[in-house]
């Protein structure tokens, strides 16, 4: 075996070695029990269905603090009327949405890596694999609401931010990350930041004309303004935290130490310095492909 096919195979193990060991875990030490939020904002829904006295507004499209996860609680639901509420499907299509990002992220970076004319596999591979099924995020696959709403979340803005780059077919791209970016609002509040970043790749392509890149911009800035003033009816003022602001350095300390949870999550300072290298290498390596590949 020559040294690439080992290193090819090595990369693959490595990339594998996280999934397959979370997949035991959460299977292995799984419970049957509704717990957390699930309990206390998902079980009056269901119990809605089951009782027949469901309603649209109040018990799918009303908010949970606020969030609208219209589309995990759709899978709840079909769950608990057709399969008598099996924690574990739950469980195992949130994890299977994760792989389904690892999947997409891949593809991602094998393409940019040959574009701008790197070895397309390599290591950085199963270091996202680590980063996606890390051991200190085991309560969200241990909580399969959890694992639903983020793995339909991350998805659909990761898949939706790759699928609005792509210079073939404009308006077809820009059509299909749209719905993408809906199913990640309608899962998880944090995607809202999905349409704004959307606006930021789209200035920054340089595969159009200036004229045609505007009217792209136009038209998503359109399509988001009214999918978030949709999101917002009825949304009750007191669920929207305007305390924001007066607080500014504890909810980014919040923010950096989420990002950072992956690589260090049992230390605070630890979780925000890998935080605040995470938040500045993205963009850093954005403007460093855009402007210099």
């Amino acid at each position: 075996m020559d040294n690439r096919k080992g290193r090819i195979i090595a990369i693959w193990i490595w990339t594998l070695v996280p999934v397959l060991t979370q997949l035991w875990i959460v299977t292995e030490y799984r419970t049957d029990l509704i717990i957390r939020d699930e309990f206390r904002h998902i079980l009056p829904r269901v119990q809605h269905l089951l009782e027949g006295e469901f309603s649209f507004a109040a018990d799918l499209w009303a908010n949970q603090n606020v969030h609208r996860p219209v589309l995990p609680l759709l899978f709840i639901m079909a769950n608990a009327y057709f399969a008598s509420w099996n924690v574990l499907y739950e469980t195992l299509a949130g994890f299977a949405g994760y792989v389904a990002l690892l999947i997409v992220l891949t593809r991602a970076q094998l393409r940019t890596f040959r574009t701008i004319g790197l070895d397309a596999l390599s290591w950085s591979i199963p270091v996202v694999s680590f980063l996606l099924f890390s051991m200190t995020s085991w309560k969200i696959f241990y909580m399969g609401y959890a694992a639903l709403q983020h793995s339909f979340s991350i998805l659909g803005v990761v898949f939706g931010l790759f699928v609005l780059g792509r210079s073939e077919r404009p308006l077809r791209a820009l059509s299909g990350a749209a719905l993408l970016g809906i199913v990640a609002t309608l899962s998880f509040a944090p995607a809202l930041v999905f349409w704004p970043a959307g606006c930021f790749v789209l200035a920054c392509k340089r595969t159009e004309t200036l004229r045609d890149r505007t009217l792209h911009l136009a038209l998503w800035v359109a399509v988001s303004i009214v999918v978030v003033s949709i999101y917002m009816i009825d949304m009750a003022p007191r669920d929207l935290h305007f305390s924001f602001l007066p607080r500014l350095l504890e909810k980014l300390e919040f923010t950096l130490a989420f990002v950072g949870a992956p690589i260090c999550n049992y230390n605070l300072n630890g979780a925000v310095i890998a935080g605040l290298g995470g938040v500045l290498a993205l963009p850093a390596l954005a403007l460093y492909l855009v402007f210099f590949k």
